[in-house]
């Protein structure tokens, strides 16, 4: 099985649209489908064995120490593809080559922040909020200093 990141283009993100949208979804999967639009040219797909079954949107930023943290912006894969190993081997790429010291995101349903958990990230309590919590995962197991 080939696993690729490759970046979206606009026919791409139709195709994501109407595959999400024919699925039977949950209502937390049907508000995304609403945010797949023309933004996300560019947010990279995930491909495997040249079939398009995801995506993620990342942002990066910079400290005041100088520290390069990315934050998850949007992870996405479809339903019949979730359970099998795919957004964790992009985690563990993302933690392997990526350039960041710490990455972040915003689960916004129990099983997202299950997903999160279970793969390496814990809660921020400094960022708990009754809608959403803030996970994080740090290269270094320590805090890192913001």
């Amino acid at each position: 099985m080939n696993i690729e990141f490759l970046p979206l283009i606009e026919t791409h993100i139709d195709a994501l649209r109407s595959n999400i949208c024919y699925e039977e979804l949950p209502c937390e999967d049907k508000a995304l489908a609403s945010l797949i639009g023309p933004d996300l040219v560019g947010a990279d797909g995930i491909w495997v064995d040249k079939l398009l079954i995801g995506f993620y949107s990342l942002t990066e930023k910079l400290s005041s120490v100088g520290l390069k943290s990315g934050h998850i912006n949007l992870l996405y894969i479809l339903t019949h593809y979730r359970g099998h190993g795919f957004g964790s081997a992009l985690f563990d790429l993302l933690k392997s080559e990526c350039p960041f010291d710490s990455l972040s995101a915003n689960p916004f349903t129990d099983r997202s922040e299950r997903f999160f958990l279970s793969n390496g990230f814990i809660v921020d309590e400094e960022f708990l909020t009754e809608d959403t919590n803030t996970v994080v995962w740090h290269k270094i197991q320590s805090p890192l200093p913001s």
